[in-house]
């Protein structure tokens, strides 16, 4: 090893010492948090109470005895209240016939509330802070409204009083539901959250595919839920998308929880232990908070006694899990010190410096020329606290690691020789596992350090680059392969480089070449699109239940990339080259580096808890050396010795 290999290796060590202490850091704050709430649809509940006997209160109170900590109500539009018989319209052209000495607009509505006084000061209050005030007319017998049914559709006009009380006698915390409607102004959005703060709710989950204010009044909104007086909680409801939700978070500082919903359409495909398994997933796995429960309106023939011991299953399930029933909270404020994230960032540019000298011939001066412009650059996009700094800086240390541990293995292979015992070849496969899943380990505890923030640990922002990280370092290990890349520094050695890619290129294609090339292809399309946050390629029934199985199991659940894929795969690669016995060792090692990019992925879902990712890496780590013990103990007494005797280097496109 020279001097300046030490050298990048002690920078990487540094950055790797910075990396612990924020890593530390980040597990406090995100173990702190763990409150989860179980919020039950307003009207779903109102639903079931109907047709029981005993009063709403009662209800509630059976509900908040089984683990329910809230209930969330939704505005009443016109619709809502016309339904329920509280509101009752007329054209405002009536109105003027009844007092023809007062002007009322000839074309219009004319609302009227029988028997309910506080509603018509509700929904007084809502027409105002919406419409200009010549359109909306205060009468003995209700209220004249300039404008149509249309104009009404989607504004909220009062908040069901009754079940917010009901509530809150019952002991449960209230959540409201705000639409955003057409025509919204800043005061129409800054009196919908002060009427939900005023009516007891200290978290706002929003309707529809839109957050409030959206498009052009999203800051109006982060005001109105930042009100210095007692600020509300926003629930960003995950895998929903509603338009402005990213926006709004950032404005936050991510000072929001998450939020879980399943939808009326799932729930009626669904058995409760489904549900709850859902729940629980998405509590422990994605740092959701809230549990936003829709209760099941299927025929039963105790229909609340069925719900209230789904609720109950539930609430048992989560406390089982490690979560306390209580009001939601957001994460503590975390950030990254400077110094720490300038050494990690140092760290990341040695490792890829490291990498290159490993597959090019970069001479010394080079080397720590590179290093200092990669510092400076990166450097001042990391000091400038701009966000794509951080993350240029965590997406290459996701490239380089686990192609560092990679080109580690192939390039330690050397010649194979035949007649080397399973045994050895089996412990060899088994040290090189090891070892390359070290540096995939560094790669993401540098990744999680990086960006351990909280607006990551709820989604707001992201890890950028992650198909990038996936495909780019298992295309690198087969460039190394193939192009026979040991990054000695002789005259001639690129030319040697090349002449092996040419020499690959210029062979003859067979049927089976094209075959397993077709093959290959299509498995990368696969990995493409089974990787990210929402792949585009959803799993299959039967994989869900394996891995249900396994979570059950093991708690954290390995990914499947890892230990019925790559290290299988390179444990039988590695096997195959010590031995010398067979001509697919390099497919082998390259399936084997889909393993170890999977390693460092799994910490760039920064919504998932570090204690998780480290235990599904564990996990996925003794399950695949299990596996692949026996999958090159099997193939090393199926195997037979290839043509490549005597230790001859095998061809570059059959092994390392």
């Amino acid at each position: 090893m020279s001097r300046t290999d030490a050298a990048l290796l002690l920078i990487i060590a540094a950055g790797l010492a910075a990396a612990c202490p924020q890593s530390l850091r980040r597990y406090q704050v995100e173990r702190a948090n763990g409150n989860v709430s179980i919020v039950v649809d307003g009207a779903d509940l109102q639903r079931v109470a109907d047709t029981q006997p005993e009063p709403l209160e009662l209800v509630l109170a059976r509900l908040a005895g089984c683990g329910a900590t809230g209930v969330a109500v939704s505005e009443q539009r016109l619709e809502d209240l016309q339904a329920s018989g509280q509101v009752q319209t007329a054209p405002a052209a009536l109105m003027s016939l009844q007092q023809p000495a007062s002007i009322f607009p000839a074309r219009g509505l004319w609302l009227t509330f029988p028997g309910d006084g506080k509603l018509s000061h509700q929904v007084i209050a809502s027409l105002r802070a919406r419409f200009p005030p010549g359109r909306v007319q205060a009468a003995e017998s209700g209220v004249v409204l300039a404008a149509s049914g249309d104009d009404l559709r989607d504004v909220g006009l009062a908040l069901p009083t009754h079940m917010i009380a009901a509530a809150r006698r019952a002991g449960m915390n209230v959540a409201v539901r705000l639409r955003n409607c057409t025509g919204i102004t800043p005061r129409g959005i800054a009196f919908m959250v002060d009427r939900a703060a005023s009516a007891g709710a200290r978290l706002i989950i929003f309707e529809g595919d839109k957050v409030l204010g959206y498009r052009g009044l999203v800051r109006v909104t982060a005001r109105a839920l930042n009100r210095p007086a007692a600020p509300v909680l926003y629930g960003s409801v995950e895998l929903a998308q509603q338009a402005g939700d990213s926006e709004l978070g950032r404005l936050l500082a991510g000072r929001e929880v998450r939020v879980h919903s399943i939808s009326a359409e799932e729930m009626d495909k669904m058995s409760p232990q489904t549900v709850i398994r859902r729940f629980v997933r998405a509590a422990r796995e994605r740092n959701v908070r809230v549990c936003y429960v829709r209760l099941f309106q299927t025929a039963q023939p105790r229909l609340l006694a069925y719900n209230l011991e789904y609720v109950r299953a539930l609430s048992s399930a989560l406390q089982r899990s490690g979560f306390t029933l209580g009001k939601a909270e957001p994460f503590e404020r975390l950030r990254v010190p400077m110094v720490l994230r300038l050494l990690m960032q140092a760290g990341a540019i040695a490792g890829g410096i490291l990498l290159l000298r490993r597959i090019l011939p970069v001479s010394e001066r080079a080397s720590w020329g590179l290093l200092i412009v990669g510092c400076v650059l990166l450097g001042g996009l990391v000091a400038t606290r701009a966000e794509h700094g951080p993350k240029a800086a965590a997406l290459l240390a996701a490239l380089v690691f686990p192609s560092l541990g990679m080109v580690w293995v192939v390039q330690g292979l050397g010649n194979g020789r035949q007649g080397t015992p399973i045994g050895g070849a089996l412990g060899a496969a088994a040290i090189r596992l090891l070892g390359a899943s070290g540096w995939s380990l560094v790669g993401g505890l540098y990744v999680g350090a990086m960006l351990a923030e909280r607006s990551y640990l709820v989604k707001v922002a992201q890890f950028s680059g992650i198909k990038a990280s996936s495909v780019l370092p298992v295309l690198l290990v087969a460039a190394v392969i193939v192009g026979k890349m040991s990054g000695r520094r002789g005259v001639g050695y690129l030319r040697e480089v090349r002449q092996n890619f040419g020499s690959l290129l210029s062979r003859p294609v067979l049927l089976w070449h094209a075959a397993a090339a077709l093959a290959i292809a299509a498995a990368a399309v696969l990995l493409v699109l089974r990787t990210g946050n929402e792949p585009v390629m959803k799993p299959s029934a039967s994989e869900l239940g394996m891995r249900d199985s396994l979570e059950e199991l093991l708690i954290a659940r390995p990914r499947t990339k890892e230990f019925l894929l790559g290290h299988p795969a390179l444990m039988l690669g590695v096997a195959l080259a010590v031995r010398g016995t067979g001509g697919w060792a390099a497919l082998m090692l390259i399936a084997g580096a889909v393993g170890q990019v999977s390693i460092t992925n799994t910490f760039c879902h920064l919504h998932s808890p570090l204690w998780l990712a480290l235990l599904r890496v564990i996990n996925g780590f003794w399950l695949g050396l299990l596996i692949g013990s026996a999958v090159t103990l099997a193939a090393g007494r199926l195997g037979r010795p290839s043509s490549a005797a005597g230790g001859k280097q095998p061809e570059p496109a059959d092994a390392p």
